[in-house]
């Protein structure tokens, strides 16, 4: 909107500036004879000065014409009153204009007869009223056409802007506007076009919610019942154990969809404070790959020798890094290779598996939430929170197919950092 006040306020300031002066510039060639008139008074009057000066005026005022447009009168400086100034400029000898109601007076001293000559001029005609009026009328009617000018293009927008918002109020969640440079209010329209992709997504992820939940609950609910009604019917210890222990695992199961679809809805909260601080990330790798409980994989470091610093959230840091080791251990065979390298001003964070992967249609799609590629182990949820902290923190993840193991290989790019240069 600054953009658009800015707009405003120069167009008003360059036409009313500018018409203006165009207006008044027009008018003075109007308007210019009056000026050359007075010129030649003003040289009349100072040959008539050097006459009288040098001569009786007495026959020549007799017979000069008073009833005229000239007049002429003749005055002893004691009779002048004026002021110092004025008489310092007349005894200089430079003429002194005066004026009354109706004339234009102009004085000269005459040093010789120490006395003043006066013309009496009388004053131009009023100006032609009708000029002033059809000056006036073209200064507005052209203040308002550039006005109009500059409106058009805003109005136009606005008119876009609803319309857009009225398919979008429809039903049309694909309804946006085209972005524009010139556009006075292109972050009103870049904002509008971000809501309504917020609004696209989440209601996206409210229908891909609701499916994932009624898929991945009604299989253990359904063993749960079918396992407390075996468990009811039986009296064997043994089998009555085996189906607690179903029982158990299908619990744990439906507890963990519903942790993690806890855990995403506080992230798409929107209203988590991050605490960004530098951290060695070679050292959170070997912290949190020392937590992971023994199996039959084998991780394997290949980080740098040098400590690489990054800014970020240590808590959600943490998250993204052990959900992507969660996941290359869920499909993995048998190896793991958790990496770092220092690229100029970047670090690249890299953890690849020797799992079956994923094809290269899906790849941007499991990193939304509850979608789930065709070999998939979970509920969906794994990636799409790391996505979701690898965008609050502006780095990209990136899938790719391992080329030493041949599986899922999955990299995070980070900014490197100095453990001096905190961000808040």
């Amino acid at each position: 909107m600054r953009g658009l006040l800015i707009s405003l306020v120069s167009v008003v300031l360059v036409a009313v500036v500018g018409l203006g002066w165009l207006v008044t510039q027009v008018y003075n060639q109007l308007d210019n004879k009056p000026s050359q008139i007075d010129a030649s008074y003003m040289s009349m009057g100072s040959q008539l000065a050097k006459t009288f000066d040098t001569l009786d005026p007495a026959v020549l005022l007799a017979h000069w014409p008073n009833s005229g447009a000239i007049k002429l009168s003749l005055a002893n400086e004691d009779e002048f009153p004026l002021p110092a100034d004025l008489l310092a400029k007349l005894h200089a000898g430079e003429a002194v204009l005066l004026e009354d109601n109706q004339h234009l007076l102009i004085n000269y001293f005459l040093p010789n007869r120490n006395e003043i000559l006066t013309l009496a001029v009388a004053n131009p005609p009023v100006k032609d009223d009708k000029t002033s009026f059809i000056l006036t009328l073209i200064f507005y009617c052209g203040l308002i056409i550039i006005l109009v000018l500059w409106l058009y293009p805003l109005l136009r927008r606005l008119i876009l802007l609803q319309e857009s918002a009225r398919d979008f109020g429809a039903g049309d969640l694909n309804a946006r506007i085209a972005p524009s440079r010139w556009s006075y209010i292109c972050t009103l329209e870049a904002a509008f076009n971000q809501m309504a992709e917020r609004v696209q997504t989440l209601l996206a992820d409210n229908r891909l919610l609701s499916r994932a939940v009624s898929h991945d609950l009604k299989t253990p609910l359904a063993r749960l019942r079918f396992g407390f009604e075996m468990l009811e019917e039986t009296q064997d210890p043994q089998q009555s154990a085996r189906y607690l222990q179903r029982i158990g695992e299908d619990l744990s199961t439906m507890e963990s969809l519903i942790a993690r679809l806890l855990e995403y809805a506080k992230l798409e909260e929107g209203q988590i404070k991050l605490e960004f601080q530098p951290i060695n990330i070679n050292a959170l790798l070997l912290r949190l790959c020392e937590r992971i409980p023994e199996s039959d994989r084998q991780i394997q470091l290949q980080l740098e020798p040098a400590e690489l610093w990054i800014n970020a959230d240590s808590h959600y840091l943490a998250m993204l890094i052990n959900n992507l080791l969660t996941n290359a251990l869920h499909y993995s065979r048998q190896r793991i290779i958790v990496s770092t390298q220092r690229r100029h001003n970047y670090i690249d964070l890299n953890i690849s598996d020797d799992g079956p992967g994923i094809p290269h249609e899906e790849r941007r799609q499991v990193l939304k939430p509850f979608v789930r590629g065709q070999a998939s182990l979970g509920h969906g949820m794994g990636l799409a929170i790391v996505e979701r902290i690898a965008a609050w923190h502006k780095i990209k993840v990136t899938l790719t197919t391992s080329i030493p193991l041949g599986g899922l290989s999955a990299s995070a790019l980070f900014a490197a950092t100095e453990p001096s240069n905190v961000t808040n």
